[in-house]
């Protein structure tokens, strides 16, 4: 059960400081985003890459689910910053998937140019 798991999380968190805080943090954003409760995950997310102690590995898959909750509720400039940032950083080259990355900043460039045509008529999630 996922909304118990969050509740078990955030009292780790309220323990801060301590080792696991971040990790319940982590956790509690992943949760708010397999419930589709987007803007509790992107408000999670982005406060977890303010977070001076993430490794740059942690970033990047903080960056990766954010922006695909920016995907969810639609904020495709949002989704492709985030993309492109991931696939601009040098420490990302070997570990990231560069073919996925590239597939993933194509679809939402054409999410994007499918809203300015008609912004009702965006499906696309079936790529």
């Amino acid at each position: 059960d996922y909304e118990q798991a969050m509740q078990e999380y955030q009292k780790i968190v309220e323990q801060a400081p301590n080792p696991y805080a971040l990790q319940a943090s982590f956790q509690i954003a992943n949760s708010h985003a397999l419930l589709e409760q987007w803007d509790e995950a992107i408000e999670r997310y982005q406060a977890l890459l303010l977070t001076e102690t993430i490794s740059p590995e942690v970033g990047t898959d903080i960056m990766l689910k954010l922006a695909f909750c920016y995907e969810q509720v639609e904020q495709f400039e949002d989704a492709l910053k985030l993309y492109q940032k991931i696939q601009s950083a040098p420490a990302n080259a070997e570990k990231t998937d560069t073919a996925l990355l590239e597939r993933k900043i194509e679809r939402v460039k054409d999410a994007i140019k499918e809203s300015k045509k008609s912004p009702a008529a965006v499906d696309w999630r079936r790529r």
